[in-house]
């Protein structure tokens, strides 16, 4: 008889560790814990066109995207009549080196403040969302994007590691 007591109590331990244990492993998987796979980029791979707080964006991301990882990001502003295509392109060479380019187009030909706030909203939602690294977000700023480049890298809310005047002055 005590050999009886002694099976149902381990018998009824076991069923209890089983319950917790899928009790945890279910909580796990609806929370979303369990950690994305490497293909769960925002964007594709290779060069897209983006619509981002009402600007139209190139985003050149690496060929593999590994979201738990932290990468660098590249801010670059065109200038005066310029393209986010072309702009996005002259830095494409970096993506395989795990960095996201990003290239907003200007309302008009010429960056204006209201064009500046959402280029602002737009790279604090990728720091984000791309998982940049501290010490990893960079600006460029061709002509009259690098005149307009200032009041971006210098906003102290982005932490912008580095900058970079192409053809313009600041």
């Amino acid at each position: 008889m005590a050999g009886t007591v002694g099976c149902r109590t381990r018998l009824r331990r076991s069923v209890e560790s089983f319950a917790v244990a899928a009790s945890l492993v279910s909580a796990f998987a609806v929370s979303g814990w369990a950690a994305r796979p490497a293909d769960d980029a925002p964007f594709p791979a290779g060069e897209s066109s983006q619509e981002l707080e009402g600007l139209r964006c190139s985003i050149v991301m690496p060929p593999q995207f590994d979201a738990t990882t932290e990468r660098s990001l590249i801010l670059i502003l065109h200038g005066a009549g310029g393209t986010e295509t072309g702009m996005a392109r002259s830095l494409a060479f970096l993506a395989p080196d795990d960095y996201v380019i990003v290239a907003p187009k200007s309302k008009g030909q010429v960056w204006e403040k209201d064009d500046l706030d959402r280029v602002r909203r737009i790279t604090a939602d990728l720091v984000t969302r791309l998982r940049v690294g501290a010490g990893r977000l960079h600006g460029v700023g061709f002509s009259n994007g690098g005149w307009n480049l200032g009041s971006i890298v210098f906003d102290e809310d982005l932490h912008f590691a580095s900058a970079c005047w192409v053809a313009a002055g600041y």
